[in-house]
């Protein structure tokens, strides 16, 4: 009787040691796996960064793009008054060279 109670003791202890080696398998997994969640985490967070940094890039690129815009325009403005002046002119110094 001693023999079997023995027995089983011995049984409970060894299922205990290997319930102990499951659990510390366990615990190293979810170890690791919140190893990569924090690393998963880092590269969002320098990921959102970079955003950050395009969209404030974007804006300012666009803000340059149509001042670009107006000022390429109001050169346009300008080149054609100087066309129609220097029309002007072309016809004065041609009536003026017609008196003569």
């Amino acid at each position: 009787m001693e023999n079997k109670i023995s027995e089983l003791m011995n049984l409970v202890v060894d299922g205990q040691k290997q319930m102990n080696e499951r659990f510390d398998t366990i615990e190293n997994k979810m170890s690791s796996l919140e190893n990569k969640m924090s690393s998963v985490e880092n590269k969002m967070s320098s990921l959102e960064n970079k955003m950050d940094s395009v969209q404030e890039q974007t804006a300012e690129l666009i803000e340059f793009k149509n001042n670009m815009i107006g000022q390429v325009e109001e050169i346009n403005d300008k080149l054609y008054n100087i066309e129609l002046i220097t029309a002007s002119n072309w016809r004065d110094v041609t009536k003026l060279k017609s008196i003569k």
